[in-house]
C-alpha cells in the first residue's frame, strides 16, 4: 500500500516539474552578457539542445544564442558558466 502512495507521489512530482519547465521554456530564454564571456565554451558543451554556438567577435570568440527556438531555459548552461555571462530573460524582451 505504501509503495503505491510513494510511486504516485513521485509520478505527480515529475508531472508537476515537467509542467513548470515547459511553462518557463515558453516565457524565458538565455541571454549572453558579452562583457562577461571569456569564450571558454563550457556552456556550448553543456547545452543538450545545441542552442548555443561560438561566434567570432571583433577581438575574440564569444558565445551566442544561435538557435533561440531550441532554447528550453533549462539553466544547464547558466550552472556551468563560471564568469556569470548567461542569464534568463523574458522572450518578449530578447532581441
Amino acid at each position: 500500500m505504501t509503495t503505491y502512495i510513494i510511486t504516485s507521489g513521485v509520478v505527480l512530482l515529475i508531472i508537476t516539474l515537467s509542467y513548470f519547465r515547459n511553462k518557463r521554456a515558453k516565457s524565458k530564454i538565455i541571454h549572453v552578457i558579452e562583457n562577461n564571456c571569456i569564450g571558454c565554451r563550457r556552456c556550448v558543451k553543456k547545452c543538450r539542445h545545441k542552442a548555443l554556438e561560438m561566434a567570432t567577435g571583433e577581438v575574440n570568440k564569444l558565445v551566442t544564442l544561435k538557435y533561440p527556438d531550441r532554447c528550453t531555459a533549462c539553466k544547464d548552461c547558466i550552472i556551468v558558466c563560471k564568469c556569470g555571462a548567461l542569464e534568463l530573460v523574458d522572450r518578449k524582451y530578447s532581441s
